[in-house]
């Protein structure tokens, strides 16, 4: 069940006025701790510029993983480290976006598929967020 969006939606709080709001100024480090926060969280919603900053934080910490694994001669400990301690967040993060396009989390599983399943899984990851109120809550960030 779906509902359309605006301003004066009955769900919409002030709460999530001030969430968007204060969402506005974050940094690509502030995404990265918003979603290390809600690592166990598979509900709700992720907007494109929390799963993207979030990707590109957790990218930089295993290429420096990978780096120091290369100074300190140890075959893949650092970022495999990394990887493994990212693993959770990066499946909570990207869960709660295929939410906020509408679709389940379960399709994260196409993933499994060799590369097409990954393409479709960039190709939902790009798109933008759904204006409407779903099944996970309101839009993740301010629709107009």
């Amino acid at each position: 069940m779906t509902q359309s969006f605006s301003p004066n939606d009955p769900t919409l709080n002030r709460s999530n006025e001030v969430l968007w709001q204060v969402e506005e100024n974050y940094t690509a480090f502030d995404w990265f701790k918003k979603v290390i926060k809600n690592t166990f969280n598979y509900k709700g919603r992720a907007r494109r510029k929390e799963y993207w900053y979030y990707i590109l934080v957790a990218s930089i910490i295993i290429l420096i993983g990978f780096t120091l694994d290369g100074i300190l001669d140890t075959p893949d400990t650092l970022s495999g480290l990394a990887g493994f301690i990212l693993f959770f967040p990066s499946l909570a993060v990207t869960i709660r976006r295929l939410h906020d396009i509408g679709k389940s989390g379960w399709w994260y599983l196409i993933s499994a598929i060799p590369l097409i399943g990954s393409l479709i899984l960039l190709f939902w990851n790009c798109q933008e967020t759904s204006p409407e109120t779903n099944q996970w809550g309101v839009p993740a960030k301010r629709v107009h």
